[in-house]
Parts: C-alpha cells; sequence; structure tokens
C-alpha cells in the first residue's frame, strides 16, 4: 500500500502570482538536427522549422555556436532578432471539425507530444490538469490561473471536435487563486466540471491521477493546462513559438513563471530577471525531483521541454548502502517492490520515472535509474 508523500517546498519561496514576460531577446539558438547547408546571412522568417525546431524570430543567420539540451551538446544556428515580426505566410485552412481534421493541423505543427495523446480510439472523457510534476514548478497553475476563460473555450471546443460528452479540469485544492478563477466561469460550461485534488506528489501522472479521480486511464484523454493553451492558439490559427518557464528557489529573491520565446538563452533571461541571493546553491533543470542537476546554465536553451529552472540551496548528501528501511516501497505510486530490483538489478517497466524513491531515500541511492535503466 503505496503512503501519499507532500513534498515541502522551501519556507521563503516567493512566488510572483503573475507571469513575466521575456520576449525581446537579441538572439534565438536554432539546433541543427540535420545536416544541411545554412548560408550566413540569409534571412529566416519567423515559424519557420528547421525539423521539429521551430524559429521564434525574423532575422539573418549571423553565426553558429554549441548548445546544451539535457546535458548534450548540439550545434546551433544563431539567429539575430531584427525585430520586425516577419512571418511564414500560412494559407488561410478549413475549418477543424473532427478528430482527424485536428489530428492533420497538430502534425503540422509539429505538436507530436498531444498527437500521441488525442490518437487514442477509446477516449470516454477529457481530463485537464493543472498539476505540476515538480513542488518547485508552477507552469500549469498559473497558466490556468491566468488563462481561465481561454482554457474553459477551448476545452468545450475540443469536446465537440473529439465527439467526448465531458471534461474534468483537475485541480490541486491548495491552489485558491486558480479555484477561484475557474469557479466564477465555469457555471456556463454545462460539460466542464472542476474537481479537487489532494496535494501530494505524483498526483501530476496521468495513471495516478485517474485513480485519485475514480476513472479509467484507458478511456481517458488527460492533457495539461498548457496543452490546452496550446491548442487554443492551434484553433486560432497562430503558430506555438513560445514557452512557460518557472525559475524558482530558495535563494532567489522572487520566484516565477517566465513566458519567453523557443531557442532564447536560459542564462540570458535568468540573469535579466532573477536576483540570487546566496551564491552556495544548486541549480536543477526540470525539477529537484526527477531533474537534472547542471554546474551552470552557460549553453542551455529554452525548448518546449524546458519546464523549469531551479536554484536550491546546497545541501551535502553522503552515498551510503542500502538500509532496508522500506521507505521507497511504501511511496511508489505504482507499488514497485524498489528494495527487490535493487538487490536483483532488476527493472520495472511499471516505472513512472517520478523520482520519488530516490527523493525519499536516506542513503541517497539513485534507485531510479536502476529500476528505469536510465532512461
Amino acid at each position: 500500500m503505496n503512503t501519499f508523500i507532500k513534498i515541502p517546498e522551501a519556507k521563503n519561496i516567493n512566488l510572483d502570482m503573475n507571469i513575466n514576460l521575456y520576449l525581446d531577446s537579441k538572439t534565438i539558438f536554432i539546433p541543427i538536427v540535420k545536416k544541411e547547408n545554412f548560408k550566413l546571412n540569409s534571412y529566416v522568417y519567423k515559424n519557420t522549422y528547421f525539423g521539429n525546431y521551430i524559429s521564434s524570430i525574423s532575422g539573418k543567420i549571423t553565426g553558429s555556436k554549441k548548445i546544451k539540451i539535457n546535458k548534450k551538446i548540439y550545434p546551433a544556428l544563431v539567429i539575430t532578432n531584427d525585430f520586425k515580426e516577419e512571418a511564414v505566410k500560412k494559407e488561410k485552412r478549413k475549418k477543424i471539425i473532427n478528430k482527424e481534421d485536428l489530428l492533420t493541423i497538430l502534425k503540422e505543427y509539429h505538436l507530436d507530444n498531444i498527437i500521441a495523446k488525442i490518437n487514442h480510439k477509446n477516449i470516454k472523457r477529457l481530463v485537464v490538469t493543472s498539476i505540476d510534476e515538480d513542488p518547485y514548478t508552477f507552469n500549469e497553475l498559473l497558466i490556468l490561473a491566468s488563462y481561465s476563460s481561454k482554457i474553459c473555450d477551448t476545452i468545450s471546443k475540443l469536446l465537440k471536435i473529439l465527439a467526448i460528452d465531458n471534461a474534468i479540469i483537475a485541480v490541486k485544492d491548495t491552489f485558491f487563486r486558480a479555484i477561484k478563477n475557474v469557479k466564477s466561469i465555469i457555471g456556463t460550461y454545462h460539460n466542464i466540471n472542476m474537481k479537487l485534488i489532494r496535494d501530494y506528489y505524483s498526483v501530476s501522472y496521468d495513471k495516478v491521477l485517474c485513480k485519485e479521480l475514480n476513472i479509467k486511464e484507458d478511456e481517458s484523454l488527460v492533457l495539461t493546462s498548457n496543452d490546452i493553451y496550446n491548442l487554443y492558439n492551434i484553433l486560432k490559427e497562430r503558430f506555438v513559438n513560445e514557452v512557460f518557464m518557472t525559475i524558482s528557489g530558495d535563494v532567489i529573491e522572487k520566484s516565477m513563471v517566465v513566458k519567453t520565446r523557443i531557442g532564447t538563452s536560459i542564462k540570458e533571461i535568468v540573469d535579466k530577471l532573477v536576483v540570487i541571493n546566496n551564491k552556495n546553491y544548486d541549480i536543477y533543470i526540470n525539477g529537484i525531483v526527477k531533474g537534472i542537476k547542471v554546474d551552470d546554465l552557460t549553453d542551455y536553451i529554452v525548448t518546449d521541454e524546458v519546464k523549469s529552472i531551479v536554484f536550491k540551496k546546497r545541501e551535502v548528501k553522503e552515498l551510503r548502502e542500502c538500509i532496508n528501511c522500506g521507505v521507497c516501497v511504501k511511496v511508489c505510486p505504482v507499488n514497485i517492490d524498489v528494495i527487490k530490483c535493487l538487490e536483483e538489478h532488476k527493472q520495472d517497466k511499471n516505472c513512472l520515472d517520478c523520482g520519488l524513491c530516490n527523493y525519499i531515500c536516506p542513503s541517497n541511492i539513485n534507485l531510479k535509474d536502476v529500476i528505469n535503466g536510465g532512461k
């Protein structure tokens, strides 16, 4: 029987409840995923795709540079912003009236993550979650709180397109601003309900969330607030070239969610917006539980996979042998026998990759990599 765990936020974290904008970078960086000939000083229109990467500005190619994504180094084009917002011209498309139409458009906009979710044969309900994976990440919460009307309107349209009868908006019961904003408008949508969810770690994962809602996962389409916001823009025939990213931690003056352009230097954003009060800290990309720790942010860029940057006061953790306390087994949301996996060096396909066993382990053992093979 798994135990619900609430991971405490830093006591002195100070979250700005408004979404901050950082859209005026002089340069962006586009990873080069295929060997192609790019001419120096050639013009790039905003919303031009280079493989799956989009140019979020217009301007000229002024060079190349090595950038980092998830600790891996890639060559990238440097695009210098001319601030003219010269965009790719697109023909007006036909109205989206069914699932096939939507999947076609999503493929055109390279939104593969949403395609994978929607391309399901047995959808009976839509679940929209505003619950972020990490306790130091607040994107989904503030997207719902800030764009409640757009979110509800898009959910209503999506129900018609996908021929689904009803939707649930899942909100943690501690997210009072989001609850208030949704309550103020949800009465006009007869087929959308809001459900308050207990505040514990791993409830952001589809399997755990559906269990908490007492619904079948294989009959539910689970999308995030961010997914719905992106669909709002797609239905308005707008490209998705901006993302939301949390910058938070217990050593910075103010934590915030930033709306910024894909390809922007993360270090540039931090240098412009963040005041760090303590030099003794660790940096995590995508959270303290399952994210990666990096030495610095030099050469890292914004992509749709970067959800948060966390600056956390450094703690000295000593790696020890397993003491068989069993706490990892108790907290696993899918009831994996973590100790057995460790002893037998055995993987378990049911692992959610949530990182909770790592976080909770008093011996600081990297249990997650044992269970899921370091995927």
